[in-house]
């Protein structure tokens, strides 16, 4: 008859597959992604920024000092400002919740935001100048702001019998290194603006 197994050999066997199932666990766990992380993680997004722009161009008329004689003034000016400059978290820096779960015990870590301002302002004048001419530098803008991508709306004249002027809108969206470009371009284009020689 065969010989049973002692207790101590089984006690052996018990603790043998109990310390492997232990390393098996800890395999495992180390591979599994803790709370709060992502299964994989993702790159930062890229800032996308909202520009709007308000173009305006008045023609000042007015009596010339000790005269009975009539003159005009233009003005031109853009104002621009931008707006939704936020990054997403860069990879690894997702908040955690706890000791061993991600992140650091009791400190939340927002997403990084950006924190420079976009916004500019940009006007040139002129003595002379007639409503036609405010015209035709707001038809030169939205021709600037097309080739940027940009959404002009229609030119609108406000007449007035002293101070007729143009307006219109401009919006613009996109990355902002590419915001930061159609300022300048937008803002050049005002301050380049010169009257017609020959009216």
């Amino acid at each position: 008859m065969g010989q049973k197994p002692s207790f101590r050999s089984l006690t052996r066997v018990l603790a043998a597959a109990l310390v492997a199932a232990t390393c098996l666990g800890l395999v495992s766990l180390a591979r599994t992604p803790s709370l709060g992380e992502g299964a994989s993680a993702s790159p930062p997004a890229v800032p996308q920024v909202v520009l709007t722009a308000s173009y305006n161009c008045i023609v000042t008329r007015y009596v010339v000092y000790g005269s009975e004689d009539f003159t005009t003034s233009l003005t031109s000016a853009i104002s621009i400002s931008g707006t939704g400059i936020v990054m997403a978290p860069a990879p690894g820096a997702a908040p955690g919740i706890g000791p061993g779960f991600g992140g650091i015990p009791g400190r939340y870590v927002p997403p990084p935001v950006f924190q420079g301002g976009l916004g500019l302002g940009a006007s040139t004048g002129f003595p002379g100048g007639t409503i036609e001419d405010c015209h035709r530098f707001a038809d030169a803008l939205a021709s600037v702001a097309r080739a940027l991508g940009c959404v002009a709306s229609p030119p609108r004249e406000i007449p007035a019998s002293a101070f007729p002027s143009v307006l219109m809108s401009l919006v613009c969206e996109g990355q902002a290194a590419d915001a930061v470009h159609a300022i300048g371009d937008l803002s050049r284009a005002v301050v380049l603006e010169q009257l017609d020689p020959n009216p």
